[in-house]
C-alpha cells in the first residue's frame, strides 16, 4: 500500500480488524494518499466482498486496481487436522476471498481498464507437508488467475 499511497492514490482498505485498518489508513494519508476509506469485513464472506466493492464504487465512483492480499498460513500435517473442515478457513480466505473480490470487481475494472494484483506464495509451486491446504490454496490462485487472463 505504501507505494500507492506515496503516489497519492485513493485507497479503499479492507480487513477484519478495524484497529489495524485505522493504522494503515493513517500511515497512507501521511505518505500522501489523497483519500482513504476503511471497510471492515471478511473476504471469506461473499456478502462482505460485494459490500467492499459497492462501498468503494459509491465513495470513489470507480475502481482502477484490485489488490488481493488476504491470507491465512498453515503449519500442520494434513493427517493431523482433527476434522477436515478445520482446513476450510484457509481455502475460504486464501482462494475464495480473492475470487469473490474479483467477481464483484470485474465489471468496474473492465470499465476503467484497471488491473488485478494477486499476492500469492512460492508454496503454490513448492508445496510443503506442513502446508498442504495452504499450498493448495495458493496453487489454486495461480491457476485461477492464469486462466482468467
Amino acid at each position: 500500500m505504501s507505494t500507492y499511497a506515496k503516489k497519492g492514490a485513493y485507497l479503499a482498505l479492507v480487513a477484519r480488524r478495524k484497529d489495524r485498518l485505522d493504522i494503515v489508513a493513517e500511515t497512507s494519508r501521511q505518505l500522501g494518499s489523497g483519500d482513504v476509506i476503511i471497510i471492515p469485513g471478511d473476504v471469506a464472506n461473499v456478502e462482505d466482498c460485494k459490500k467492499f466493492i459497492d462501498e468503494t464504487i459509491h465513495h470513489f465512483g470507480k475502481l482502477d486496481h484490485l489488490i488481493n492480499n488476504a491470507g491465512i498460513s498453515q503449519s500442520i500435517l494434513f493427517e493431523d487436522f482433527s476434522q477436515i473442515q478445520d482446513a476450510n478457513p484457509i481455502m475460504n480466505t486464501n482462494f475464495w476471498g480473492s475470487t469473490y473480490m474479483t467477481y464483484f470487481a470485474i465489471p468496474y475494472l473492465l470499465k476503467s481498464k484497471g488491473r488485478i494484483i494477486v499476492i500469492t506464495s512460492a508454496a503454490g509451486n513448492l508445496p510443503s507437508p506442513l502446508a498442504t491446504i495452504y499450498s493448495a490454496s495458493k496453487a489454486a490462485l495461480l491457476r485461477f488467475y492464469e486462466a482468467l487472463i
